[in-house]
């Protein structure tokens, strides 16, 4: 993909195929809005009065079988209808086309902006009326220049209207071999092959439920140019059945085929079929995406970033409200979600799913991250600039015939004597009627909620949507097709300005759909793909709309509104002033420069035989030529994957949010013999790997010191492995105990008497004696979380470690549920002070005080942030001399929305009075005060029985607050952890020992971080960030914390980050990363990296640097009780004055051991001029910069 960026950089930057005057032309466009009224401020929308356009329509549902034997094909399969518009006529005014369910179905001619005439009839595409009607779209199918018709019906054929250019159509569908009957839903049409027509994927849904209750087959059919369709499903590789309800053409990796989004509603997996170039198609989805929707709903396709890549998102059920979600949604899964998917098997949730494109073959899902996980019971999702401020936004409808999703409901029909009973529970029930949403792009990966603002959001039931300008002024207008009711016009009422692009195809097709739009605004690149089926059911008028926008510092917005924050351009390409290039399907290319709003432009392609490229070779993976890191674990034989040995702790505490037994494995790099130490589990030993290029035994397995317990942390000195167990024992023997074991030579217990197994292990010289001594950080005790285990300072007195933690650290053992620990020194007087990340806590400092640990947190400015952290790294991110802590969290990507005015909250206690502690999770709802309980109905009830007898119904305890489930004295009398910051960050040292957060860039917020890495990976002389991300751990209701994919943070100097795509970078890590470390796996003087997954492969990845800069690294010799000098810092001085500062430390981020080397970089306009080592005895040397080696090696006894 990095190459078709690399070209349309280049288009975009030289014009290289300008358009000839002859080849557009431009029509002004008719701005309609009134002036604003500052004093009361219309919404961005306006209902129009049916009255007044003209507009009378009834979208009637009253065929007597929908209620009868058809009953569960209605209910379960195509319920709504769709809209389409487009010039049917070609007289400059676009026209709209409504679907009634059992008919007739209306042509609305517009006759003048906003005004209408019914031309049915006289046009002769009413429609069947003895028919259930689905999907509509405007195609010119035989590539005249004008638009036909193709609709869709359930068990009756499907009619294609040809336009006979008069004002009337021609129902040809049989002759065009397309007269399809079956449960058809929608017609997406795209020209698959690139000839110059266009082709048709068919979506079906259920037909016969006794038959088959899954749905039916999909057809695509290819366009033989001669008004002749032919079917080539299978040939094509298009597999399985489908219960469909929207399938979107999309050219995921912009390579200039058009690709497939197929969305599936229940248990049938979505597809995503990449077209191979030769009219064949593979199913990549698996490949391609972390999860899909379970009840997968309407789709739609944009550029949310205004980074030039196609984004996409796909629509659920999930509920807007606690109380709808637990008394709905969340009964989903009543007793079967308590086993989870087999590791193997797709993983599919049921909410909505937001995949961005990062430029590489694997998206990341941001659904939580913009909160658009839930949006009600979605059918329509639409992309659009809606207020025309250069970022495009999402509008939504909602609403169901009747909510089948009700829990009491369900359980009233459950118990009816007949099927003719059960049907009469739901046909006596209400509509479902949700409100439509609309939400604001701020352009910052973040969405606000605006349909009141906007006027958008009535409460009903809303299916099918087009998007059109239907006044020519420059905004998109909005059509919705409602259930038993008229359609609604909205009347944009942006004062913004936009313009229009009308494509004329030559070799491509009449209107030139399938063709990629780019345009370079002064809020980005703003990319468009011209397709017809959006959303669900219904086509949008096959022109392209763009608006400039403003520069994000100053961007404006429509009719009351709020004016979004500013944010850092998000555009990988050149920059440039105004200029909008066309990638035509046929391969020709066409810019425009500086087009300008306020125009309707009309764009031909140029003439010449068609461009478009043999069948596809392109390696999907072809970014990874071009990109700074490479995987190259199989050159180096790594052929290690980690394995997971299975224990199902929520056996032992039903209610636990995260399983804590698949929390490694563990890094730890050994330099003395250049060996890798990989912990292992119960079941897998750990493993070594030498590193040595010359080595005969790459491969080299060395014996488990536990065969009961994972081994979580790992640390390697100086040829001794220091293992600790994560305290989930796989029998009823006792937890083993910490050990410490030579290195392929048998173990032995590390202190006399042995304590009890930990987790978290780091070496530090707290004492300054010259000797690493230990801190054994206690993770969690094994069926008793979240109760406090114990943490352990060790002091090594001649080799032998003895436990001082009560007189050298008071508070220290029982500090909390230690992740990770690092001997740092936060305060500057070259001491190493201890600092740990917690689950349920603060980031905590024992600042070291003449070898005494004292607990100063409070004083810090680390106190207030209480969060689930992962991990700590030190480093110099804003070159003061003083070191920062870049530490990891969960981050914002989640279902949990913790913060300082509402936190998340954990209690644990006795909450029935039967003796047994339980876990409780609990948070608030957006602008509501109230606490509500995470986990539903059925789920507290296996673990609190009497809850049965205090709610009888769901909607009763959907209601209900947590003080009023439970007692609340036992609520006070429980341990209460709480959680208010879920961002992984920065703390900024200020000195004195004391901090200032700030979050990372919301990109870094996409998954949990737990593996960390602080070097100057790019050899600019700025310290970066690697961060290893994502989480499998959580319980199966809530699903995987599984949207990232690792990232690349490029340090600013200034303690700022801006992320790296993973094109770019090739840091790839799809699975459940743990830790990290860096090395020189080269000895060319740049951080290298190695990633490990939890029950995936290792990963390792060569830095292949950056042209024009330049990277060294720096170890260090000390005392043989501490020989790489860990404790040391290490300050590159260079010509413009300006400073980098990094720490040796044994361990840093997530259960990690780097190789103790520092890595920093430089330009050749401002090199190094000296190397400063403050060595752990407080001793400072200075040294001349060389660049004769790639490594600068300093010995003390040299000195």
């Amino acid at each position: 993909m990095p190459n078709q960026l690399l070209k349309l950089t280049a288009t975009l930057t030289l014009s290289l195929f300008t358009l000839h005057p002859s080849l557009f032309s431009s029509t002004p466009l008719n701005p309609q809005n009134p002036e604003p009224n500052t004093q009361n401020p219309a919404p961005l929308f306006t209902l129009l009065d049916p009255a007044k356009t003209g507009i009378e329509f009834t979208n009637t549902y009253d065929d007597p079988f929908m209620w009868g034997r058809r009953y569960r094909e209605f209910t379960l399969g195509a319920v709504g209808t769709g809209i389409a518009t487009g010039d049917f006529d070609r007289d400059g005014r676009p026209d709209i086309y409504a679907v009634s369910k059992t008919g007739p179905n209306k042509l609305f001619r517009q006759t003048a902006p906003f005004q209408f005439e019914d031309v049915t009839e006289t046009a002769g595409v009413a429609g069947l009326t003895d028919a259930w009607a689905t999907g509509i779209t405007f195609v010119d199918i035989n590539n005249d220049g004008w638009l036909d018709l193709y609709l869709c019906q359930f068990d009756a054929p499907n009619q294609l209207f040809i336009n006979q250019q008069d004002g009337t159509f021609a129902e040809e569908a049989a002759s065009y071999g397309l007269a399809i009957v079956d449960a058809s839903v929608m017609a997406s049409f795209a020209d698959i092959d690139r000839d110059g027509d266009l082709d048709l994927y068919l979506q079906t849904n259920i037909l016969d439920y006794n038959e088959n209750f899954k749905g039916r087959p999909d057809y695509l059919f290819r366009n033989n140019g001669d008004n002749t369709f032919t079917d080539i499903t299978a040939e094509a590789g298009i597999w399985g059945i489908s219960q469909g309800h929207s399938a979107t053409w999309w050219d995921y990796d912009h390579d200039g085929w058009p690709d497939l989004y197929v969305a599936n509603d229940f248990e049938n997996s979505d597809r995503l079929y990449r077209n191979n170039g030769d009219a064949t198609f593979t199913d990549v989805l698996s490949d391609t995406i972390p999860h899909t929707s379970y009840f997968s709903m309407g789709s739609d396709l944009g550029d949310i970033d205004n980074d030039g890549l196609t984004d996409f998102f796909v629509g659920d059920m999930a509920a807007t409200t606690h109380e709808k979600d637990m008394r709905g949604m969340a009964e989903m899964g009543r007793g079967i979600w308590e086993n989870e998917r087999v590791d193997s098997l797709f993983p599919m949730y049921m909410r909505n799913a937001f995949y961005l494109n990062n430029g590489t073959e694997r998206f990341n899902e941001i659904a939580y991250l913009n909160r658009l996980d839930a949006s009600d019971w979605t059918w329509s999702v639409k992309f659009a600039d809606l207020d025309n401020n250069g970022w495009t936004d999402l509008f939504i409808t909602n609403g169901n015939i009747r909510n089948f999703m009700e829990a009491d409901l369900l359980d009233k029909q459950s118990v009816a004597a007949s099927l003719i009973a059960r049907i009469r529970v739901y046909k006596n029930a209400p509509p479902f009627k949700e409100k439509n949403l609309a939400f604001r792009n701020e352009g910052d990966l973040s969405f606000t909620n605006v349909s009141e603002d906007w006027g958008l959001d009535y409460l009903g039931v809303s299916f099918g949507t087009s998007y059109c300008d239907l006044d020519r002024d420059g905004d998109l207008d909005l059509i919705v097709s409602n259930l038993e009711e008229n359609i609604h016009v909205y009347r944009n009422n942006s004062q913004n300005p936009g313009f229009l692009v009308r494509l004329q195809g030559v070799s491509s097709n009449q209107y030139g759909i399938g063709a990629t739009a780019y345009y370079q605004s002064p809020t980005g690149t703003q990319t468009r793909q011209l397709t017809l089926a959006h959303g669900v059911l219904s086509s949008d008028e096959p022109l392209l709309h763009f608006a400039p926008g403003s520069t994000p510092a100053s961007r404006s917005a429509g009719p009351n509104q709020k004016k979004p924050q500013a944010v850092p351009p998000s555009s990988q390409f050149t920059t440039h002033s105004s200029l909008l290039t066309i990638h035509w399907p046929s391969g020709q290319t066409s810019t425009l420069d500086n087009p300008q709003p306020g125009q309707l432009y009309t764009l031909t392609e140029p003439e010449g035989p068609a461009k478009n490229p043999e069948p596809k070779t392109q390696n999907p993976e072809a970014y990874k030529a071009s990109s700074q890191f490479t995987e190259v674990s199989t050159e180096l034989g790594l052929n290690y994957s980690h394995e997971e040995d299975y224990y199902n702790e929520l056996t032992d505490q039903l209610l636990l949010p995260r399983r804590l037994s698949k929390q490694g494995p563990a890094l730890a790099y050994d330099a003395s013999n250049k060996t890798l130490h990989i912990s292992g589990n119960a079941k897998q030993a750990t493993t070594s790997i030498s590193l040595r290029p010359s080595s005969s035994q790459p491969n080299t397995q060395h014996p488990s010191p536990s065969t009961q317990s994972d081994i979580l942390g790992i640390l390697a000195l100086d040829n001794t492995i220091l293992v600790g167990s994560d305290l989930a024992p796989r029998s009823t023997q006792p937890d083993k105990n910490l050990s410490a074991a030579g290195h392929l030579s048998g173990e032995a217990a590390l202190t006399n008497p042995p304590i009890p197994a930990t987790s978290i292990l780091t070496a530090g010289d707290f004492d300054s004696d010259g000797d690493l001594d230990l801190f054994i950080g206690g993770r969690s005790i094994s069926g008793k979380y979240p109760e406090t285990p114990h943490s352990y300072l060790l002091e090594n007195r001649n080799g032998s470690y003895i436990d001082v933690t009560e007189e050298r650290a008071p508070g220290l053992a029982t500090i909390g549920m230690v992740t990770s620990a690092i001997w740092s020194d936060a305060t500057g007087d070259n001491k190493p002070d201890l600092l740990l990340t917690l689950d349920w806590g603060s980031v905590t400092l024992f600042t070291n005080q003449n070898g005494t640990l004292v607990n100063t947190t409070a004083n810090s400015g680390l106190a207030p942030y209480l969060g689930w952290w992962n991990s700590i790294i030190s480093a110099d991110f804003n070159g003061d001399g003083r070191l920062d802590y870049a530490v990891g969290n969960a981050g914002l990507n989640t279902k949990y929305l913790a913060s300082p005015e509402r936190p998340t909250y954990l209690y644990y206690g006795d909450f029935d009075g039967s003796g047994k502690k339980q876990i409780l999770e609990a948070q608030y709802e957006d602008g509501d005060d109230r606490l509500y309980p995470i986990r539903p109905y059925s789920k507290l009830r296996y673990a609190f029985p009497s809850l049965g007898e205090k709610f009888n119904t769901f909607t009763a305890f959907a209601q209900a607050t947590l003080p009023e489930i439970f007692e609340p004295a036992r609520l006070d009398s429980a341990t209460r952890l709480e959680a208010n910051t879920l961002a992984s960050g920065i703390f900024l040292n200020q000195g004195q020992g004391t901090f200032r957060f700030h979050e990372l860039p919301r990109l870094a917020q996409i998954a949990p971080t737990y593996g960390m890495a602080a070097q100057d990976f790019d050899g600019d002389g700025f310290t970066d960030l690697y961060l290893a991300q994502n989480s499998f751990s959580p319980e199966p209701t809530t699903g995987r914390f599984n949207g990232g994919l690792s990232l690349l943070l490029h340090g600013n100097g200034d303690g700022t980050f801006t992320p790296v795509k993973t094109a770019t970078s090739g840091l790839m890590v799809r699975g459940d990363a743990k830790s990290a470390i860096t090395l020189d796996l080269q000895d060319d003087g740049w951080a290298d990296l190695i990633v490990a997954q939890n029950s995936d492969k290792l990963l390792a990845f060569q830095n292949r640097g950056i042209e024009g800069n330049h990277s060294f690294a720096v170890s260090l010799e000390y005392l043989e009780t501490n020989p790489h000098a860990y404790g040391a810092k290490v300050t590159v001085h260079r010509t413009d004055g300006s400073q980098t500062t990094a720490e040796l430390t044994s361990t840093a981020g997530y259960l990690s051991q780097s190789e103790p080397k520092l890595f920093f970089g430089y330009t050749d306009k401002n090199t190094p001029t000296k190397i400063e080592v403050t060595w752990p005895d407080e001793k400072t040397t200075k040294h001349p910069f060389s660049s004769e080696s790639p490594t600068l090696h300093i010995a003390i006894s040299s000195l």
